[in-house]
């Protein structure tokens, strides 16, 4: 019995060494950079922190399915969460040998090497014929779906389902009730890798017995398949329980509309190898492009099925055993049909035809899956078992087929594999900012504001949760328990941040905002340069006014609680224990009857106790002021301020229509309850001129300089017309700040009537950048994409203008000429022509 189980292994040695072999091809370079990175995809980070995680909890005595690591202070349930317990696993048992980056890449080329071996053994016991089983196994494993998604490791560990399928296959056949135990367990494996795998487990391991198993099923086989049922149940119930306990307090939308309609399979992406492909890639890449142009980075997932594998299917189901073929057949169609989705998509098009996959909608556990085009996974097990089938009709009895046939499957095998080759395989840095060892080795307990403040981009902020281990207020679950954002939203300065998370909120207290995080816990704000754009983090710099505790390509790094001569320091003392940090003007040039707007940072090194007002004064040099404007120095009294206080103080007055042409210094000064006039510091020099101020725009631009409501100036403006769209950037300058936050309408209109056919209406940069959070002296570009999809033939005017949602009315328009223009609309200078 010993030499037997040692020739078992033995057996399956070498064809596991060949495919960890191939594991090692299909991924490179990852193998040789096992220790610094990581697959490519932020859901490397998520998997690798689930692990981390999991290690913790465990050296805790804690459960992982919730931790207080994320959304500090209330935590979060991660009974959603997506945890490929198989890789965890592996990952916890290589992590205290290999260290934490080399274990998690090493378990998953395992994973990935274990795939091949268990379609290969699933084939060699239903086909007998090893060449082919071998030839099974390399198609299962380089399943382009699969390599196209290195970030999920669930989807390398699906080896559990040929598993599945061979014991249940063994249990139908050779009823004992260990191959019904053994299946139970694989089909429990499946769901531990991740649930919704356990749909396509299912799907084709209840097909296979409906239709080819369905003669040799009787009362004894039916009492193994039962045990093995039990088996992976009693199995899988914990996290069940967990899950149906956790729905009915927090019930979530597990399946949403956007997914299935936008995230299904092109029809034409099943014969095009992957945009990764290290050969065709450059040209198959822009085909994927126009395949998905609708799913962002999903787009580069490939489904391709490839030409020679096509071949093995069609041979095996014109020259195979039709009674074997046809259950493998009539799985791999149900599968294809379903990961189409429920509307038909060809090159990119969408097809008016009834699918499927809309009659599965009402028994919902297909649906589940979430985005149909996840059935491609479980295709790679039916297609690599027709696969096998046709090659073993390359095989023949007659003598001088045999050297034919000896050629052909190395040669078949090898053109798969040149068909199914994507290297490079995209891989990331694994190592994070220095900082946050530094973090980790810090006394005491506290928590890590990370900006941008939006948790669906927390992935990269949990990457760098292993190295620091402090809490955080983010975290990325696959679904949202409710309440889970209960602390981001009630926190008026966080809310904010959250809604428009690249550029800073309108709160200008900015010290007594922090303050409010430190009592809590949370000492540091860490802002992500990465995750945020170049413009948008000068603006960062500007609002928060102080001199960050760390700095470097990837981070800047705050303190909450502040302290004067440590994280800032006065310019100079406006009267005493208070003074200027920095300031910005709106402009250095102006023209009469234009605003001048000065954003100043205040700061104190000690309590003020009394109150006072700024004065800003223009003057030339040696001359007595031409221009005074006294303001409240700030929203909140000084009083209120408290020590080390940073405030924003904003200010805002007209140049005179009579007022000199000609350079002027900008001074600010305090003055007290009694008027008595503090030092002067300078701000600035602005330049007065009777002619309109020229603003850069980007070469090929129209210049416009129209006003709108003497709050917003369009500079300039391109405009492309394409065959269904109308492209247009717009280029404004925020003339003073904004309360309210104004619509951009382009229209499209016919110069008979003056009706828009075609139109685009809403906030700049399509919602996200609302006109109250404009800086001073910001050029904003605003893209804007205008359908003409039924536009009739002829020639048409584009006209602009902005309007208040809330009221409906609009700003009054002044042209580059100074002239008002009737209707508020501002009519360009130009005609788009619509040929037939």
């Amino acid at each position: 019995m010993k030499k037997f189980r040692q020739s078992r292994m033995g057996q399956w040695l070498l064809p596991f060494l060949a495919y960890l072999t191939l594991a090692v091809v299909l991924t490179w370079p990852l193998a040789s950079k096992l220790s610094t990175h990581l697959p490519d995809g932020t859901d490397s980070l998520l998997h690798y922190w689930n692990g981390w995680m999991s290690w913790q909890a465990l050296n805790s005595g804690q459960s992982p399915y919730f931790t207080k690591l994320l959304f500090f202070p209330n935590g979060l349930s991660m009974v959603f969460n997506n945890f490929a317990w198989l890789h965890i696993v592996g990952w916890l048992v290589m992590r205290p040998l290999l260290g934490g980056v080399d274990a998690y890449n090493v378990v998953f080329l395992l994973n990935l090497a274990i795939c091949g071996l268990a379609a290969c053994w699933l084939s060699y016991e239903v086909i007998g014929n090893r060449r082919a089983a071998l030839l099974a196994g390399l198609v299962y494993q380089a399943w382009p779906h699969r390599l196209t998604q290195p970030s999920h490791p669930n989807l390398m560990s699906t080896w559990a389902i040929p598993l599945f399928l061979l014991f249940l296959i063994r249990a139908v056949k050779y009823r004992r009730w260990q191959d019904g135990i053994w299946a139970g367990l694989s089909l429990a494996l499946v769901g531990y890798m991740r649930w919704q795998l356990l749909i396509g487990a299912v799907i084709v391991g209840g097909l296979y017995l409906l239709l080819g198993q369905r003669k040799a099923l009787n009362r004894q086989s039916a009492g193994v398949l039962a045990l093995g049922g039990a088996i992976g149940f009693l199995t899988l119930l914990p996290p069940m329980i967990l899950l149906a306990t956790e729905m009915s307090r927090n019930p979530i939308d597990v399946v949403a509309a956007s997914d299935e309609s936008t995230v299904q399979t092109d029809l034409l992406a099943y014969v095009t190898p992957a945009g990764s492909h290290f050969l065709l890639g450059n040209l198959t890449e822009t085909l994927y492009e126009t395949y998905y142009a609708d799913r962002g980075s999903r787009g580069a997932i490939s489904p391709y099925i490839g030409l020679a594998t096509l071949f093995l299917v069609v041979l095996a189901i014109w020259k195979g055993p039709r009674g074997q073929t046809l259950p493998w057949l009539a799985i791999a169609a149900l599968l294809f049909l379903l990961a189409l989705g429920p509307v038909l998509r060809v090159g990119g098009r969408l097809v008016d035809l009834p699918m499927p996959y809309d009659l599965v909608r009402p028994f919902v556990i297909p649906v589940l899956l979430r985005e149909p085009d996840r059935f491609n996974i479980f295709l790679a097990l039916p297609v690599a078992m027709l696969a096998a089938y046709g090659a073993g009709q390359l095989q023949s009895n007659k003598t001088s087929d045999r050297r034919l046939a000896a050629c052909a499957m190395p040669a078949l095998a090898a053109l798969i594999l040149l068909e199914y080759l994507s290297v490079p395989m995209p891989i990331q840095p694994a190592r994070v900012s220095p900082v946050f060892d530094e973090l980790a080795a810090e006394p005491g307990e506290f928590a890590i504001l990370n900006v941008p403040v939006d948790p669906y981009k927390s992935k990269p902020y949990m990457q760098a949760q292993t190295v620091h281990g402090r809490p955080i207020l983010q975290g990325h679950s696959s679904r949202y328990p409710a309440g889970a954002f209960e602390y981001l939203e009630n926190q008026p300065w966080l809310s904010s941040m959250m809604k428009f998370d690249q550029v800073p909120p309108l709160q200008g207290d900015v010290s007594r905002q922090l303050a409010e995080l430190a009592e809590v816990g949370i000492r540091y704000m860490v802002l992500h340069k990465q995750q945020i754009e170049p413009g948008a983090m000068d603006k960062w710099r500007r609002y928060l006014a102080m001199d960050p505790w760390y700095e470097d390509d990837t981070v800047l790094v705050y303190r909450t609680e502040l302290q004067a001569g440590r994280d800032f320091s006065l310019e100079a003392e406006s009267a005493p224990g208070i003074g200027i940090i920095g300031s910005q003007l709106s402009t250095n040039c102006l023209n009469p009857e234009s605003p001048l707007a000065v954003e100043i940072a205040w700061g104190t090194s000690t309590f003020v106790g009394q109150e006072y007002e700024v004065q800003m004064a223009l003057s030339r040099s040696e001359e007595q002021p031409r221009q005074l404007h006294r303001f409240p120095i700030a929203d909140r009294p000084i009083m209120e301020w408290g020590e080390n206080a940073i405030v924003l103080g904003y200010y805002e007055w007209p140049i005179p229509a009579d007022f000199e042409a000609g350079p002027y210094q900008l001074s600010a000064t305090l003055l007290d309850d009694g008027h008595k006039d503090g030092p002067s510091t300078v701000l600035g020099e602005v330049v007065v001129q009777d002619q309109l101020c020229a603003y850069g725009l980007p070469s090929g631009a129209q210049a416009s300089n129209a006003t709108f409501g003497h709050k917003m100036r369009l500079l300039g403006y391109e405009l492309v017309q394409g065959k269904e769209a109308v492209a247009v950037t717009l280029y404004w300058r925020g003339e003073r700040r904004m309360l309210a936050d104004y619509k951009v309408f382009v229209h499209i209109f016919d110069p008979a009537t003056g009706v828009p056919v075609a139109q685009n209406d809403a906030m700049p940069r399509n919602w996200r950048y609302p006109t109250s959070l404009w800086g001073l002296d910001e050029l904003i570009d605003d893209p804007i994409s205008i359908s003409t999809d039924g536009v009739a033939v002829g020639q048409y005017g584009v006209a602009i203008g902005v309007y208040d949602p809330v009221s409906g009315e609009r700003l009054q328009v002044i042209d580059g000429a100074g002239q008002p223009v009737s209707d508020s609309r501002l009519v360009l200078p130009l005609i788009l022509s619509f040929p037939q």
